[in-house]
C-alpha cells in the first residue's frame, strides 16, 4: 500500500511539472500584469484565463471560454474587474468580486486590436476599423459610458497600444506616421444628436448572453484629436524616408519608441528629443512581441527564432538572450526583476533579472 502510495504522489508530481496548472494548451495570447503589481493574468487559443499571484505564480481562480476566440484580456485598477475581449466582436466584463458577468456586443463587425482600462473605471477600446473608444464604467448603475473617441487628423489609425503606465496611447497610422494621445491632456467629448453615427452610450441588462440596449438615441461624435503626429526616423541622410514598421511600442514615461522594421531591425529614437537613434539587430526572423521594462531602461524582444532578448535602452547593449527550445515567445511583460512571458505552445515561463541584465 505504501509503495502504491508513493507511486502515486511521483506520477501526480511528474504531471504537475510536465502540465502546470497556469499551462495552456495553445498560444498564449495575452498576458497583463495588475496595477499594483501583486497578480497578473494569462489567456490563451484553449478559452482558458488564469489569474495568477505574482509572487507565488499561483493560479488563484481560472475562467473556462470559448477556445479560439480570446484576443485581449485586461484588470481594472482595483483588481474588481476583468474585461476579455473576442474575436467574434463582444467583449465580457467579469466583476471578480461577485463573480457575475456581462456580455456586449458591439455594433460594428471589425476585429478589437486593443482592451485596456487605463484609469479608474475608464476601459478603452480599439478597433481594426480605425476607431478607438474610451468608455467610462459605472459599476453602481451597471453601465458604460463614451467619454471619448479618438481620431488622428492624418490618416486611418489600423493599430493602437498603450505604455504600461496607461497614460500615453500610441497609434499606427495607415500613412506610416504615429498619432499620440496624453490622458490628462484630452477632454471629454461633446455629442450632437441625430444622423448617421455609433451607438455610443449604453446600458448592459439582463443575464450573461445579452447585448446592449442604448441609453440615449444615435449620436455623432466630436472626435478627440491627437496630442502629437510622429514620424518614424528616416532610413536616408539626406531624405525623409520613414522606416515601414510592422509593430511598436511606447516606453512608461511615453518618451521613447520602439519599433519592428521590416528587416526585422529594432529601432528605438525619443520622440521628444533628437538623440541618437538605436539599432537592435539581435533577431533573424520576425518579431512576435517586445515591452518596455517599467522604468524604460530595458527593452525585451520575442522573435519567430525561438529567443528573447533583453537591450538597454540608454546604449543598445543586448543584457541577455533566453533560448526557447522548439518554441517561441509570443507575449512579454516585465514584473519589477522578472520576466514573464507566453510561448506558442501555451507555457507561462518567468527569467528572474539581475542587476546586469
Amino acid at each position: 500500500m505504501v509503495f502504491f502510495k508513493k507511486i502515486i504522489f511521483f506520477v501526480f508530481l511528474f504531471l504537475t511539472l510536465l502540465f502546470p496548472k497556469n499551462r495552456h494548451f495553445g498560444p498564449v495570447v495575452d498576458i497583463e500584469l495588475s496595477y499594483n503589481q501583486e497578480y497578473y493574468i494569462s489567456a490563451g487559443e484553449d478559452g482558458k484565463i488564469y489569474f495568477c499571484n505574482t509572487q507565488s505564480h499561483e493560479v488563484l481562480n481560472t475562467f473556462n471560454l470559448e477556445t479560439n476566440l480570446i484576443s485581449n484580456v485586461s484588470l481594472s485598477y482595483n483588481n474588481k474587474f476583468l474585461a476579455v475581449s473576442f474575436n467574434n466582436n463582444s467583449i465580457k466584463i467579469f466583476n471578480l468580486e461577485n463573480n457575475s458577468s456581462e456580455t456586449i456586443y458591439l455594433e460594428n463587425n471589425f476585429k478589437i486590436k486593443l482592451l485596456k482600462f487605463i484609469e479608474r473605471g475608464q476601459l478603452l477600446c480599439s478597433t481594426e476599423d480605425g476607431n478607438v473608444f474610451l468608455w467610462e464604467i459605472d459599476s453602481t448603475a451597471n453601465s458604460l459610458e463614451l467619454v471619448n473617441n479618438f481620431k488622428s487628423s492624418k490618416s486611418k489609425i489600423i493599430n493602437t497600444k498603450v505604455n504600461s503606465n496607461k497614460r500615453n496611447i500610441l497609434s499606427q497610422l495607415k500613412n506610416n506616421q504615429f498619432a499620440r494621445w496624453d490622458i490628462g491632456q484630452t477632454k471629454q467629448i461633446e455629442f450632437i444628436e441625430g444622423g448617421n453615427s455609433y451607438s455610443s452610450n449604453f446600458r448592459i441588462h439582463g443575464g450573461d448572453q445579452t447585448s446592449y440596449t442604448e441609453n440615449e438615441s444615435k449620436l455623432d461624435l466630436v472626435f478627440t484629436e491627437e496630442t502629437k503626429i510622429i514620424s518614424p526616423p528616416s532610413r536616408n541622410f539626406f531624405f525623409d524616408i520613414p522606416y515601414k514598421y510592422y509593430d511598436f511600442d511606447i516606453s512608461t514615461d511615453g518618451s521613447k519608441i520602439a519599433i519592428a522594421a521590416d528587416n526585422n531591425t529594432i529601432i528605438v529614437w525619443n520622440s521628444n528629443f533628437a538623440d541618437s537613434n538605436l539599432f537592435l539587430d539581435g533577431h533573424n526572423k520576425k518579431i512576435t512581441d517586445f515591452e518596455f521594462s517599467n522604468d524604460g531602461k530595458k527593452l525585451a524582444t520575442s522573435s519567430l527564432d525561438q529567443s528573447i532578448k533583453i537591450w538597454d535602452t540608454s546604449n543598445g547593449r543586448l543584457l541577455n538572450s533566453i533560448s526557447i527550445d522548439q518554441d517561441w515567445g509570443t507575449k512579454i511583460i516585465f514584473s519589477n526583476d522578472v520576466l514573464i512571458y507566453g510561448t506558442y505552445t501555451g507555457d507561462v515561463n518567468f527569467h528572474i533579472l539581475s542587476n546586469n541584465n
